[in-house]
């Protein structure tokens, strides 16, 4: 359910982590694209008895399951949990957050950091580089499909 709140969070958690930027390490890791994740259309059913939502994801996306990728994007924290973050969002702008329009299922990462949790202090309007492996396929919470990108991220480098 926590990723079903990430929207309602975009705009209180906006302005609120400053710091300095932080990037990971690329060595031995596939570069990955937001755009390159959203290079295939998502047709979402809506309204009060939606039908049901159409995903054709291609065997070149779905190739990256399980691969170690690096991925380049706004961080947006979902979850904080004793002064760390645990879940957060990755958007290829801020204009599919908290100032623009819903995303696309297929144009945004879900970061798992309970393995490797964030200080609360990334920017969220500066891009930060993340390296971890990449989870392709339909993720749901309560029957809700939520996105189609979990990212289970490596420890990042003390900022500068």
């Amino acid at each position: 359910m926590r990723a079903l709140r990430f929207l309602a969070l975009f705009g209180t958690l906006a302005g609120v982590f400053s710091s300095s930027v932080v990037a990971a390490p690329k060595s031995e890791a596939t570069p990955v694209t937001l755009e390159q994740l959203a290079s295939f259309p998502v047709e979402m059913g809506l309204g009060e008895n939606p039908p049901p939502t159409k995903l054709e994801i291609p065997a070149e996306i779905r190739a990256l399951d399980g691969k170690r990728i690096t991925i380049k994007g706004y961080l947006i924290p979902l979850e904080i949990e004793g002064g760390r973050v645990r879940q957060a969002v990755l958007l290829r702008d801020l204009m599919s957050c908290c100032y623009g329009t819903i995303p696309a299922l297929n144009s945004f990462v879900l970061i798992d950091c309970s393995q490797h949790s964030l200080a609360p202090t990334i920017e969220t309007n500066v891009p930060v580089t993340l390296v971890g492996t990449l989870k392709v396929g339909e993720i749901r919470e309560q029957d809700f499909l939520v996105g189609l990108y979990r990212l289970s991220n490596e420890p990042l480098p003390a900022a500068p």
